[in-house]
């Protein structure tokens, strides 16, 4: 377990200082390569200049789970504060955990959870007052 977890740190080191190594410029194309490989902002070479690469042959978006919680964090941890990376890594981050709540508790079944337990808390006040008239 040592050895996994002085890769990950290793790794997040790694991470960080390439995207901040090369500038602001380098730093900005690669967060919106990354961006548009998680699906956070359309594919659109008009919109958003990216290498003609990508927008001949677009990614296959990431797998989004919880195995990315722990390595997003901790490049987090290594990124100057206020840089675009940061920001960037926060998107990808929120979206992380949003997508694996959504597959996690779906809709239709959050609905039907705070539907019941509505209809729970309704039932429970109506017997209360029953009981004390």
């Amino acid at each position: 377990m040592p050895t996994t977890k002085a890769t990950v740190e290793a790794t997040a080191k790694g991470i960080a200082s390439m995207l901040c190594a090369h500038g602001p410029e380098v730093e900005w194309r690669i967060c919106t390569i990354w961006e548009v490989a998680y699906g956070l902002i359309p594919l659109s070479y008009s919109i958003v200049d990216l290498p003609e690469i990508i927008v001949v042959a677009p990614l296959q978006p990431p797998l989004l789970s919880w195995n990315l919680y722990i390595p997003l964090l901790k490049v987090l941890e290594y990124l100057p504060r206020g840089s675009p990376s940061e920001a960037c890594l926060m998107k990808i981050f929120v979206a992380t955990v949003e997508k694996i709540l959504q597959r996690t508790f779906p809709a239709e079944s959050l609905y039907d959870h705070t539907r019941k337990a509505k209809y729970v808390l309704g039932f429970a006040s109506k017997n209360i007052a029953v009981a004390e008239l």
